[in-house]
């Protein structure tokens, strides 16, 4: 079993919703630019620590955990509060984080994202904002 973990440094950024539009009465739809930018940073990440992987084509486990930046303008109080997870953040939506990470890799971690069969996420707060993504390559059986 291989694993991989990949650290995207900043805010955590879930994927957003398709746009739409109209052209000649056909109807496209596309990610919005933040999505796009998000999700080939992630490519970008895996290819840089892993040159030359053929996409895994057994079982995959995805671990994701997310950092939120704490708020400046909260009391040392608050921020300590945050730090041991007794206030966890709001937005962006974790399984939004966990849908972008996950459709980043289709097709370059995996040949096709329905191999990941567990999925492990939390989010909190931390000192440096980060999305930390692990991936353990399950053995064909």
């Amino acid at each position: 079993m291989r694993t991989v973990t990949l650290t995207m440094p900043g805010d955590p950024r879930g994927k957003g919703r398709p746009k739409a539009t109209a052209r000649s009465g056909h109807v496209r739809m596309y990610a919005d630019s933040e999505t796009v930018s998000a999700e080939h940073a992630w490519r970008w990440l895996f290819v840089r620590e892993c040159p030359g992987f053929t996409p895994h084509s057994g079982p995959v486990a995805v671990t994701v955990s997310v950092g939120h930046p704490i708020p400046a303008s909260w009391s040392g109080k608050r921020k300590a509060r945050a730090l041991i997870g007794e206030i966890r953040p709001g937005k962006p939506d974790l399984d939004n984080v966990v849908k972008c990470v996950v459709d980043a890799l289709n097709h370059v971690a995996y040949d096709d994202d329905k191999r990941v069969a567990w999925i492990v996420a939390e989010k909190h707060y931390a000192e440096s904002p980060q999305t930390v993504a692990t991936i353990e390559f399950q053995d064909e059986s």
